[in-house]
Formats: structure tokens, sequence, C-alpha cells
């Protein structure tokens, strides 16, 4: 049975460029993002106008994750080694940082109890490894110069925004058997294959591990007000 590897970050952190790299070096299997699995034909404004939208937006993204998530797993076990460049959890971190800087427009605890739900049925399954990329908001600002055919939301690069996603991933990976690489500094290929595959042997740690870290992160306090047009865009 293969191994599937989630690489994840903060915008322009570097995960997709990574992903290409490991694909093109060592021909591993790449798993679709969960946005290819939506219809073209549904569309979100950039800000929700409503808790109302905004809880449907969520329901929306959270059924494609679970496509990919299904997906991922047909593709671990046809192929030795695949890697996917989105996590189920990246909604839940964003929706995380609102949570703590605008709970009144929170819909966070909703998500929490649908994702939980869906780990306990089995629709949405922990990868074998979890890969998180540490980058800087002022690098990743700079990396998003050399890449301006894609559009990137001020709020990600918020030093705010981006402490309470980081602190978000380091608290829920404590949970799973995952990797935290400081990936601001070059890290060569045959390096990152390396640390990968070693520690993909670890047996991964019960979901129900992660589902309680999940949970105890609805109680976080609030830390500071941000505009709400900085909030609910994406």
């Amino acid at each position: 049975m293969g191994k599937l590897i989630v690489i994840s970050g903060q915008s322009a952190s570097g995960k997709t460029t990574l992903i290409n790299r490991m694909k093109e070096e060592y021909s591993v299997a790449v798993t679709p993002r969960s946005t290819t699995f939506g219809d073209p034909a549904i569309t979100f404004p950039e800000i929700s106008p409503s808790l109302r939208e905004t809880y449907q937006k969520q329901n929306y993204y959270f059924s494609l994750d679970c496509q990919a998530s299904e997906t991922a797993q047909t593709n671990r076990e046809a192929h030795g080694l695949v890697f996917s460049d989105r996590d189920f959890m990246s909604a839940l971190a964003h929706n995380y940082a609102i949570h703590r800087m605008r709970p009144e427009i929170s819909v966070y605890p909703w998500m929490v109890h649908k994702y939980t739900q869906a780990l306990k049925s089995g629709k949405l399954k922990q990868p074998d490894l979890h890969v998180f990329l540490d980058v800087s908001p002022e690098e990743r600002k700079r990396r998003c110069q050399f890449d301006i055919d894609r559009k990137r939301d001020d709020c990600f690069f918020d030093p705010v925004f981006s402490s309470h996603i980081q602190s978000f991933y380091k608290r829920t990976l404590a949970s799973s058997n995952s990797l935290w690489l400081d990936y601001e500094n070059f890290m060569s290929s045959d390096e990152f294959i390396k640390a990968v595959i070693t520690k993909a042997q670890t047996p991964q740690k019960d979901t129900a591990e992660l589902i309680n870290s999940l949970k105890a992160t609805v109680n976080d306090k609030a830390i500071r007000p941000i505009p709400r047009q900085h909030l609910l865009r994406g």
C-alpha cells in the first residue's frame, strides 16, 4: 500500500512549486486540489454579505474536501507515493483565524462539527504524513512578486492573521504524523524526499486525537478585530 503525503502551508509558501518539482524529479503521483472537483458555474462573492451565505459557501467547499479525500485514498492504494498540495484542514485554519479576530461573524464552531463528524464517519481521512512549510509573511510577500498571475488576498499576509493560522497548525499537527519544516531557506529535493520518506514510515496517530484537538480550538479567545472585507474573501 502506498503513502499519501499532504503538503500544506500558508499562501505563497511554495507548496505547488515543491510538488511540481517532486513530480518532475521523482515521477511521484499527484492528487488534484479539491477545487478541481468544483462546478465552474457555482461562484461565491469575494465578500459574503451574510452569515447564511458564508454557511453555504463553506458547506460547498466541505463537499469538495470530501471528494478530494476520497480520490486521494484511491490514488494512495494505486501508487507507491502520492503528493497533494491541498489538505482538508486549510479551510478550518483560515476560519480559525477569523474566529480569533471576529468571533461575531465566525462559523468556525459549525465547521469543526462538520469536519469532525466526517473524520469519525471516514468521509475524511488523515494522510500518512502531513508536511507543513513554515515561511514568514515577509518572505511569502517577496515570493508573490514572482507569481503575478495568481491573485492572493491581502489578509493572508497580515502578521496577526498569519500567526493564528500557524498556531492552528502547530496545535492540530501535534495530533498527527507530521513534519514541520523551516522552508524559508532553500532545501534540496534529495534532502526533502529523504526526510519525507523516513517520517512517512511512522504510523499515523489515532483519528480521535485529531478530533479532540480540533474541538479544543473552538474555545480559543478572540485577539483583535480587522476589517470584515479582509476576512471573508476567497
